[in-house]
């Protein structure tokens, strides 16, 4: 089953989102789906329901006695590993994944655009799980004079924090000396 790609996987019944298939040498062997909807199907038997959805399956290092309750403690992360796998994360999932949705992170700057609308005038990037990831950021006014000086510029690394723990509210704290 393990595919890249943008393809989907159909079937009669419906999938759970991580299925433990075995467990062998610390390693639990599991299939994670997601974007789980059920289709019409027509074929030469006539029109019937299936699921479609994408899936991925993987191993994961164990060391426990409780796998059931550790993939339902965990399940979010695994799908977010899935997904990044695949490349099929969006920024904000791969954030989580990195559990980093309630802290401070680093990244460094793709670009530097001060007429926008929005005011997100920093763009940053970082990698995550192997797939770099950018996302557009507010900025302190500090972080405003020190670029309007000269001073922070394509290619800095930067602190970002998530106001509020909202991943839709990235804001540039500080430039990182040294990195």
């Amino acid at each position: 089953m393990a595919r890249k790609g943008d393809f989907m996987t159909r079937s009669g019944i419906q999938p759970k989102t991580v299925k433990l298939w075995r467990i062998k040498d610390g390693q639990l062997d599991v299939t994670v789906a997601w974007d789980i909807h059920q289709v019409t199907v027509e074929d030469d038997q006539g029109s019937h329901k299936e699921w479609e959805y994408k899936d991925l399956r993987f191993e994961i290092p164990y060391t426990g006695n409780r796998p059931e309750a550790y993939l339902a403690k965990h399940k979010r992360e695994i799908l977010l590993k899935a997904k990044t796998r695949l490349g099929d994360v969006t920024t904000e999932e791969a954030i989580q994944l990195d559990d980093l949705r309630d802290s401070v992170i680093y990244a460094r700057i793709k670009n530097i655009d001060s007429g926008r609308t929005d005011k997100k005038y920093v763009q940053v990037t970082r990698t995550i799980e192997g797939q770099e990831l950018t996302t557009q950021c507010f900025v302190t006014y500090s972080m405003l004079q020190a670029y309007k000086a000269g001073d922070l510029a394509q290619g800095d690394y930067v602190i970002i924090e998530f106001a509020d723990g909202d991943l839709n509210k990235p804001i540039v704290m500080d430039k990182v000396i040294g990195f």
